[in-house]
């Protein structure tokens, strides 16, 4: 509820359709699958493979070790889509949607473990 005091009820339905568009693709994998939501490295340190060495040393294990065979998830820049390329992860959908009028791409990758 304390989101209201920055947003009108219609702003918040929108940005939740957006929300629903960028997950569109994704959902359309039935089989089960988990779900990448947040992968972070501090600008400052960009550029050094601490991403990379993230996915291939601790996320990747664990979700194989948790009997995980599919990882998906959307990303809305271009240099995110660009590291999940190099990362050997597959896209399966780009699409350009609209927010407050303005475009907003995303792309989202599956990789099969």
């Amino acid at each position: 509820l304390s989101v209201f005091k920055y947003a009108n009820l219609r702003l918040v339905k929108a940005f939740l359709d957006l929300i629903e568009q960028t997950e569109a693709a994704r959902v359309k994998i039935v089989e089960p699958d988990w779900y990448l939501a947040n992968l972070v490295v501090n600008p400052k340190v960009q550029g050094k493979h601490l991403g990379s060495d993230m996915l291939q040393s601790c996320v990747l294990p664990f979700v194989k070790k948790n009997r995980g065979k599919i990882l998906t998830f959307n990303t809305n820049t271009e240099q995110n889509s660009k590291f999940y390329h190099k990362n050997d992860f597959i896209e399966f959908d780009h699409r350009i949607l609209t927010w407050r009028e303005q475009k907003l791409e995303n792309w989202s990758f599956v990789m099969y473990l």
